[in-house]
């Protein structure tokens, strides 16, 4: 932080918060990417990040912005988005795979892959839109598949977050939910995520210059005998007993595994209603929110 008081404009601001959300991932961004994600309306941001730079708050190298004048970390960058346009093919093939479990509706690439980065230790996260009232038919179903045909591994086939058509409005209205809204690649189901982004426009509030991506290239959902077939059988009321069995199962399971977790943490890292399933055990969301916080009221404290 420089040493001496400056005067910041409220775009100022926007931009810094807009960077210190990447900063937390070390993930430099382009100007057209920094208006993407800024918290303000605004149409052109160039001159405020001359000054930002003038200032040395912000430091340019090539293309990118970033708080730190590091290079390495443009590397990163360039070398993880690389990664991820290699990868993303495979990852639009499970995501197909996926559609054609019982039940699904939809299915979105999402995580760091929807952003454009990809590395060694990230995994291809899937969020599912299932049939109301078997959700978690629909996602033990899965899980079973990963833990008996891949061996639990969780690279190329991470399920961690589940709604239904009847419940598409995301409950945990914020930041970095809005990001993850906005970055989401759907693959398959088209209707169903037209209706999933017009039931969270919402998100303006965070990002009002950001657009969500676009669904052309998004077929409808796929039928297939094998599917049609089970869903005919489970739509009675022996599905009806599986799903409430499964949730209550699961439910029991990860609150007996993560014992440190109070009920707070339990109802956002590991949401479990018949209509929602989230499993995010780490409670990254928090983390950011959290982390975000600090980077914000340190600036504002020192410019008051």
């Amino acid at each position: 932080m420089i040493s001496e008081k400056i005067y910041l404009s409220k775009i100022h601001g926007s931009i810094l918060e807009a960077l210190a959300y990447f900063d937390i991932f070390s993930y430099p961004l382009k100007e057209s990417e920094i208006l993407f994600f800024l918290p303000t309306l605004k149409e052109n941001i160039k001159q405020e990040l001359n000054d930002l730079i003038e200032k040395k708050l912000v430091f340019k190298i090539d293309e990118f912005y970033s708080l730190k004048s590091d290079k390495s970390s443009i590397e990163r960058r360039l070398e993880g988005n690389k990664q991820a346009e290699l990868y993303l093919p495979l990852a639009k093939s499970k995501a197909h795979f996926i559609a054609k479990f019982p039940f699904v509706k939809g299915v979105a690439i999402s995580g760091s892959m929807s952003k454009k980065y990809y590395d060694k230790n990230s995994d291809f996260d899937f969020f599912v839109i299932t049939d109301p009232g078997r959700l978690w038919l629909a996602r033990s179903i899965l899980v079973f598949y990963k833990k008996i045909f891949l061996f639990n591994s969780r690279k190329y086939f991470c399920v961690n977050y589940f709604l239904d058509t009847e419940h598409l409005n995301i409950e945990e209205k914020n930041l970095f939910t809005a990001t993850e809204i906005t970055t989401l690649l759907p693959v398959s189901g088209k209707k169903t995520f037209q209706d999933f982004f017009t039931s969270n426009n919402w998100i303006t509030e965070f990002l009002p210059n950001a657009r969500v991506n676009d669904l052309k290239e998004v077929n409808e959902n796929p039928k297939n005998l094998i599917k049609t077939w089970l869903e005919k059988i489970l739509k009675t009321f022996l599905g009806e007993m599986l799903d409430e069995f499964f949730m209550k199962l699961t439910f029991y399971y990860w609150k007996n595994k993560f014992e440190e977790f109070n009920q707070k943490q339990l109802n956002i890292a590991l949401k479990s209603r018949k209509y929602v399933s989230k499993h995010h055990p780490q409670n990254f969301q928090q983390k950011v929110l959290n982390a975000l916080d600090e980077k914000v009221n340190a600036y504002k404290n020192f410019f008051n």
